[in-house]
């Protein structure tokens, strides 16, 4: 779903659109295979001509593993990755230092 910033803020429907998909794998990251993404894309009622189109040309491959080399080369080890004023925050054993480093930061402006 690329479009223009000017276009994106006068879509109402194309933002409700994107938080719907970004909700979806959200809630299914553990589920993010091929056949997954399909029936979420056919569940959220997405062009399907499009998205199998899109797919099978690997427009986007390019920029994923751009994003994946920067998230390693910034010490992200999983996602969703969290930085407070640059850094990371680990949250594999929950998010309490996520909210102690938010706190941290907001005490000291």
């Amino acid at each position: 779903m690329r479009c223009s910033r000017r276009r994106w803020r006068k879509s109402p429907r194309r933002r409700a659109s994107s938080g719907r998909c970004t909700t979806c794998l959200f809630e299914n990251q553990l589920h993010l295979k091929g056949p997954n993404l399909r029936g979420y894309a056919e569940r959220l009622q997405l062009d399907m001509a499009r998205y199998s189109a899109e797919l099978d040309d690997h427009i986007y491959l390019q920029r994923v593993r751009e994003h994946a080399q920067s998230g390693r080369n910034s010490g992200v080890r999983g996602t969703p990755g969290f930085f407070v004023n640059r850094a990371i925050q680990d949250v594999s054993f929950g998010m309490h230092r996520l909210f102690e480093a938010v706190e941290a930061a907001l005490h000291h402006r």
